[in-house]
């Protein structure tokens, strides 16, 4: 099976009424900094996952493009990114930038193939806006990410042309249009854009002459589905009261996907109400190495959040807020604010692989082990699925099928 995935996010920071940004402070260890991410993981996808349908999203995106913001920010405004984002108490935004820099040696393509792992974050700046050298510094060391001046405020169309094209040439095209002209305009001071794209070959591939057409078990009735079939796999699963989970490898085994299938036809929702990042690592970690006969669909799924509400929902407020918002750390005046985090996603599953890409954009503007008997674990109605770092446990992507 060939998965690909992509995804892109984005924040919009404008004038807004609102010194250096967030301050330096010691360096926390890697696995707080991942189960920091994990818990947001967590969060934003409860927060984004409460409409029917198929839901797929990269959180840990996500926090990057809101940790090159977070390095700008003070007082309560940084207080509060750094709780939502769970940021260790001695912690820095910049240790999101280098969670996702270590993802990048993720995967090795042992075949030769274009397998493997790509980040890129930019910074958009108006050209009239005043940038503080030392944030333009820390988002170049932290964050890798270059600045580029664009004309927001005479010639919209062409700084939405430079920003959407970087966003497609990060994602492989997989991401496209991830700004719209309403997104930005003459009171858009900078845009900070975040981009991950994945591609992945299975350990073990399913056979495409096994693939055949079949039903798909959807809450709203059932829908035909293409169902792909391995009928001796050795997988990592793990089963409790309440799901099946199985962990797929890709080919050098660094990164897997994480397949939840609740035992209940209906019980998808009950496992996302009761989801945390501890009971994710469980799932994924306490798991037995089996004879799984597994039966997955091929499916292909984008998905696209203004995350504003939600993110105000995780107690992140101020920075939306003119009145209260302090970035200073990126101009030396508060008078900037958030306006806008988009995010988009793009994911396919098939034979071979796995396949995703999402970029995040932030917009601101100015206002004022044992072999047991064969298992069966057959996918054919909604479940959760994830992409995770098998080392650090970190998680890349996370979805919801609800229907192919």
């Amino acid at each position: 099976m060939k998965m690909a995935t992509g995804v892109v996010a984005a924040v919009v920071l404008a004038w807004g009424a609102s010194s250096m940004g967030a301050e330096r402070k010691g360096e926390a260890s890697s696995s707080e900094i991942v189960g920091g991410a994990n818990q947001f993981t967590v969060d934003l996808y409860r927060a984004i996952a409460g409409e029917p349908g198929n839901v797929f999203a990269s959180p840990l995106n996500v926090a990057t493009a809101l940790g090159m913001t977070a390095l700008g920010a003070k007082g309560e405004t940084a207080g509060q990114m750094a709780k939502a984002l769970h940021l260790p108490a001695d912690g820095s935004p910049a240790a999101l930038g280098t969670l996702a820099e270590a993802l990048k040696g993720a995967i090795v393509a042992a075949d030769g193939s274009d397998a493997g792992v790509s980040t890129a974050n930019a910074g958009w700046f108006d050209e009239s806006e005043s940038i503080l050298p030392e944030y333009a510094d820390r988002l170049r060391e932290s964050f890798g990410s270059e600045p580029h001046r664009v004309d927001f405020r005479n010639s919209r169309d062409a700084a939405l042309k430079a920003i959407n094209g970087w966003v497609a040439d990060q994602t492989r095209d997989k991401i496209r249009d991830l700004l719209k002209p309403d997104h930005v305009g003459p009171d858009t001071s900078l845009v900070l854009t975040s981009a991950i794209h994945f591609k992945g070959y299975w350990r073990s591939a399913f056979d495409p002459k096994r693939t055949k057409d079949g039903t798909f078990h959807a809450a709203d009735g059932p829908a035909p589905a293409r169902l792909m079939n391995l009928p001796d796999g050795r997988l990592h699963y793990r089963e409790d009261d309440e799901v099946q989970a199985v962990t797929m490898l890709y080919k050098d085994g660094t990164l897997g996907m994480l397949v939840v299938l609740p035992k209940a036809p209906d019980g998808l929702a009950a496992v996302e109400a009761g989801l945390t990042a501890e009971k994710i690592r469980e799932w994924a970690t306490n798991a037995r190495l089996s004879t799984v006969n597994l039966t997955l669909p091929r499916f292909r799924s984008t998905a696209e959040f203004d995350l504003v509400k939600p993110l105000q929902a995780l107690g992140m407020t101020d920075a939306f807020d003119p009145s209260k918002a302090d970035f200073s750390g990126i101009n030396g005046r508060r008078d900037l604010a958030v306006s806008a985090v988009v995010h988009k996603a793009f994911v396919e599953v098939e034979e071979k692989g796995t396949e995703a890409a999402a970029a995040t954009g932030v917009a601101m503007t100015r206002s004022s082990a044992i072999a047991r008997p064969p298992v069966v674990f057959r996918a054919d109605r909604p479940f959760l699925y994830l992409i995770r770092d098998n080392e650090s446990g970190a998680i890349l992507f996370i979805g919801r099928l609800a229907k192919p």
